[in-house]
């Protein structure tokens, strides 16, 4: 997004539905906007918003759309994964850039499956159900509403 006004007003509306999804959303635009500008990557690009798009999307789906987001670990692998968006996406309009085609969300497509297949050997991830996915506040509340029960039943 080219105008940090709607950057904000986005960020906004994303915290009134998960307060959750906008500090990884802004974790992600920080940790990529800094790779990026790391890598040399245009100024021009990374302000108008172009290498954080998909570290944005990543950010979110690792930090609890499609984990629960219980455990600290969670939190490195959110720049982890804003990291590797902001790299493969370097890699992809380097690629495709003879074609003049652009890397639009291949990225985050990307990350995501690797983190989905990933997380699914990593003792410290908590995977949620592909038919159960919805907010991260939701999956910690189920979470929470299991071991109550877990509790109550020992």
């Amino acid at each position: 997004m080219p105008d940090t006004y709607c950057g904000i007003l986005h960020l906004v509306g994303l915290a009134i539905c998960s307060p959750i999804s906008a500090l990884y959303a802004f974790i992600g635009s920080t940790v990529s906007t800094l790779t990026a500008l790391g890598l040399g990557a245009s100024s021009t690009q990374v302000y108008a918003g172009l290498w954080g798009y998909s570290a944005v999307l990543s950010s979110i789906a690792v930090g609890g759309m499609f984990f629960v987001a219980n455990s600290r670990a969670l939190f490195f692998y959110v720049i982890l994964a804003a990291i590797f968006s902001a790299v493969i996406h370097g890699a992809v309009i380097s690629f495709m850039a003879p074609f003049g085609l652009p890397a639009l969300t291949f990225p985050f497509n990307l990350v995501a499956w690797i983190w989905c297949l990933a997380g699914q050997t990593m003792s410290n991830l908590m995977p949620v159900q592909l038919n159960r996915i919805s907010v991260p506040e939701d999956h910690i509340n189920r979470v929470k509403l299991m071991h109550e029960i877990i509790d109550l039943v020992n």
